[in-house]
């Protein structure tokens, strides 16, 4: 089970780039199945995937209380909820949906702002001919996911992919060395590129001939 702990400010912040995301959003690949999220304010919301099918199992709970405030099922293909809870409000509902579909999209778009260890294995104590032993249990370790502070700083995935913009002056090359698959190596001199951008910037004159 992966686990993405976020603080409040971290789910405000993912809430506003949503909005200016919306379609990447609602288009992405979940890259995590089957997680977990927990909020600093104590509620915690539980997906699993059923079945490797497009149905995810939701498990709100408050941790604080330490109460389960309902389950649902949502239907990525359909974008449908079932089976909700009574005891879970339509608010509710719509918040972890949200807020979980955000966290998806964007660590599938920001791998690089995001980090990602292992859980420390739990100990145990055991009593053993009159003193107290620790061993580790044998149990997998579950993976932990932190987004860094600065989710805020993005807008839009459009304004934020760079753009390439052909140099318009002519400017040198260094000396370096130019390996070809057949393993040669040759080694090319320093030389001017673009030259012919200055050529182009010349003023020219242009005689209208009078008819």
């Amino acid at each position: 089970m992966v686990k993405i702990p976020l603080t409040v400010e971290q789910i405000e912040n993912l809430l506003k780039w949503r909005d200016e995301n919306l379609d990447l959003v609602r288009a992405c690949v979940v890259p995590f199945p089957e997680c977990s999220i927990l909020s600093e304010n104590g509620m915690k919301v539980r997906v699993e995937q059923l079945n490797k099918t497009l149905l995810y199992s939701f498990t709100v709970t408050d941790c604080n209380a330490g109460l389960v405030k309902g389950r649902f099922v949502w239907d990525a293909e359909v974008k449908t909820v079932y089976h909700g809870t009574p005891e879970l409000s339509h608010d509710n509902t719509q918040t972890a949906l949200t807020v979980w579909a955000s966290v998806m999209a964007y660590i599938a778009n920001f791998k690089r702002e995001v980090i990602e260890c292992d859980e420390p294995a739990k100990t145990q104590h055991r009593e053993s001919q009159g003193r107290t032993e620790r061993s580790k249990r044998n149990t997998s370790r579950d993976r932990v996911i932190y987004l860094r502070p600065i989710v805020n700083k993005y807008g839009k995935i459009e304004e934020q992919r760079r753009k390439y913009t052909a140099p318009d002056h002519a400017f040198s090359v260094r000396g370096h060395y130019r390996h070809y698959k057949s393993g040669k190596v040759v080694f090319v001199q320093p030389y001017e590129k673009n030259t012919g951008k200055e050529k182009d910037k010349r003023n020219k004159v242009v005689k209208i001939m009078e008819v």
